[in-house]
């Protein structure tokens, strides 16, 4: 190891931490351009490196039909876009996508669909398929010819095939179910398979077991209607649905999250038309719109998710807005559909108007995430869940300190690690290990008695040589009790 390597461990081994109040979320440093964008949005490894992508569509015709970001990483420099192109033709409105390997090759593939064409000969449903080299080849034999103006597309195995079948949530004609051949290409059963009518003017369609059989069921929302009630299609085991029992209030929706609320061992639904929210409780396959008296202002929402926030076992709610009152907001589930709105433990930089979330593991640690997204100021951004997370708050300059906050949970101890550099191995059931194994020191243990932010100052030595190497850090978060351990997600700063 050379000295100014030998110096940087030194110099981390000497830090010293300070407890603060606990976040359970913090905004992260990956940015995006402020732009805006619209349809679905995805965080996924669709570059198969081991590091989750963002993958969106677009809204405003540029020739593309979806971009794709890959590498995310807290402090990272972001690498160039890669787009999907549109095939040719007239431009088309606008965009939604839908991601998942369609044709069996272990690959993530895309799917999407176009609204507002300006030609009636316009195509309105493409396949992109993965090639494995970082380019999403269009596929003009994917799909049976008359699919009009899509909406949605929702990939989802009906038939426990094993392979992706395609629903299209669709605004003219039909709501379209085809099956996938078990090579990707997309046959229209619609007729055999989705019970009259179809014409649904629909929006916006999710998957869920509602009736805890095994398979997939569809809920589709009818946001482009003011007085079409939400339809909920039930699967018999085959992929041929039928009407299933719901009862909600005939207004338009425009985004669905699914649940357990409750606690009974059913899914429930989060849904909001823009400046509404509704809870639909499930009660053993069947969805019952629910009065519920939300803490938190509900004016102009757009975007809803559920997910535990807090680590306590129950599902919490999460909800976007586009106006004014601005900011994401996190709402505690006390049990008895009572909620406690907690969105000052979401630690921003600033409010913004967000018009979409997307709730998963974006770092790898374990535990779920947010991303905002659409962002009309900040272009998008995560929101990291602190039940084990390290955040770099500073960019290291050679002869000062790189702050980081540790967050970390009661009973719990920490195995901090730093090198120069990550490479990336997979080590089950621990995570992704980033940190370069040949430049990788322990530099620190820590102890938590409470869930907590730790600060904690790293030196920089003052050598010339580390100036652009990345300074990253990862720990080793163990459970005392059990034993259980997982890796945390792993930032990287250049040194300057």
């Amino acid at each position: 190891m050379s000295p100014g390597r030998t110096s940087l461990v030194l110099a981390a081994v000497a830090a010293s931490a300070a407890a603060q109040s606990a976040a359970l979320f913090a905004e992260t440093h990956v940015a995006w351009s402020p732009q805006f964008y619209a349809g679905r949005q995805f965080i996924a490894d669709i570059t198969g490196d081991g590091l989750p992508d963002r993958v969106f569509a677009n809204m405003i015709y540029a020739g593309n039909v979806a971009e794709i970001r890959p590498g995310i990483r807290d402090g990272l420099v972001p690498q160039q876009p890669t787009l999907v192109a549109a095939p040719s033709g007239p431009p088309c409105g606008s965009y939604r996508i839908a991601v998942g390997d369609v044709d069996g090759d272990g690959l993530l593939d895309i799917v999407a669909t176009c609204c507002g064409t300006p030609s009636p000969s316009m195509w309105a449903l493409t396949v992109h398929r993965n090639n494995g080299a970082g380019q999403f080849v269009f596929d003009a034999t994917a799909t049976s010819p008359g699919i009009r103006c899509g909406q949605q597309p929702l990939l989802v195995d009906v038939d426990r095939d094993g392979d992706l079948d395609l629903f299209l949530a669709a605004i003219n004609p039909s709501n379209q179910l085809l099956i996938n051949n078990g090579q990707g290409i997309f046959v229209d059963e619609t007729p055999t398979r989705l019970p009259p009518p179809r014409t649904l003017a629909a929006s916006v369609a999710t998957a869920l077991d509602v009736d805890n059989d095994g398979d997939q069921d569809i809920l589709v929302g009818n946001g482009m209607a003011l007085a079409t009630l939400p339809t909920l299609y039930v699967n018999d085991g085959t992929g041929v649905f039928t009407d299933g029992i719901i009862t909600a209030a005939p207004v338009p929706w425009w985004w669905i999250a699914v649940g357990d609320i409750d606690g009974n061992g059913y899914l429930d639904v989060f849904a909001t038309e823009y400046g509404r929210s509704h809870i639909l409780l499930n009660q053993q396959g069947a969805l019952f719109e629910t009065s519920v008296p939300f803490p938190a202002t509900m004016n102009f929402v757009t975007a809803t998710g559920i997910l535990d926030a807090d680590g306590d076992g129950d599902q919490d709610l999460i909800f976007a807005r586009g106006a004014a009152p601005l900011g994401t907001r996190l709402l505690e589930n006390l049990g008895g559909f009572q909620f406690r709105d907690i969105s000052h433990r979401i630690q921003v930089s600033q409010l913004d108007a967000t018009l979409g979330l997307f709730v998963g593991d974006i770092d790898g640690d374990g535990d779920e995430d947010v991303l905002e997204g659409n962002n009309f100021q900040t272009g998008g951004r995560i929101l990291a869940n602190t039940t084990r997370q390290l955040l770099i708050r500073n960019d290291p300059v050679r002869g000062s300190a790189m702050n980081v906050s540790a967050f970390g949970s009661a009973g719990h101890v920490f195995l901090h690690g730093i090198s120069l550099g990550a490479v990336g191995m997979s080590i089950p059931p621990l995570g992704w290990f980033w940190l370069d194994p040949n430049l990788f020191t322990l530099y620190r243990v820590d102890h938590y008695s409470q869930r907590a932010e730790l600060t904690i100052p790293i030196l920089i030595p003052n050598i010339a040589a580390l100036v652009g190497a990345n300074a990253c850090v990862q720990a080793l978060d163990i459970e005392i009790a059990t034993g259980d351990a997982r890796l945390t997600n792993c930032p990287c700063r250049v040194i300057r």
